[in-house]
């Protein structure tokens, strides 16, 4: 064998290790790519639990306001409708405009 045959063949040689490393990395990377994606997806869902609660405390906490509304609301109607069958009461049509008042204030 000549001089430059054993150089091409040391340079192919040298090059097919290359491929072979460079198709063993590949092959690793895409082995362990799914679980890169499903972390990636995991950590999205996550973030979207989250600000799906904080959006669900919002909701609770703006039901118990209209809650609280509504019962001062009707407190108020069932004095007025007491006031109108009786024809007297005009202390608790007072005390529950005080209370209706001071709600309206406080919110």
């Amino acid at each position: 064998m000549s001089d430059i045959e054993i150089t091409i063949q040391t340079i192919l040689a040298f090059f097919g290790g290359i491929t072979c490393v460079v198709a063993g990395v590949s092959a690793i990377t895409k082995l362990f790519n799914p679980f890169k994606d499903l972390k990636k997806r995991i950590d999205e869902h996550e973030k979207k639990l989250s600000n799906d609660n904080l959006r669900m405390n919002n909701m609770e906490n703006t039901m118990c306001e209209v809650e609280e509304s509504n019962k001062v609301i009707c407190k108020s109607l069932l004095v007025l409708l007491n006031h109108e069958i009786t024809g007297n009461c005009v202390d608790k049509l007072k005390l529950q405009r005080d209370v209706l008042e001071q709600f309206l204030v406080d919110k």
